[in-house]
């Protein structure tokens, strides 16, 4: 997908979004893990 500079600002808020929602989602993991392992 191609990005044009004036579409970049919200290219970047998109992928920090995105990788703010990995980042959720990999925390929530590894508190199942915590509870199930405890």
């Amino acid at each position: 997908m191609p990005v044009s500079p004036g579409n970049a600002p919200q290219h970047a808020i998109g992928t920090g979004f995105a990788f703010g929602i990995i980042v959720l989602m990999f925390g929530a993991i590894v508190k199942v893990f915590e509870i199930a392992l405890a």
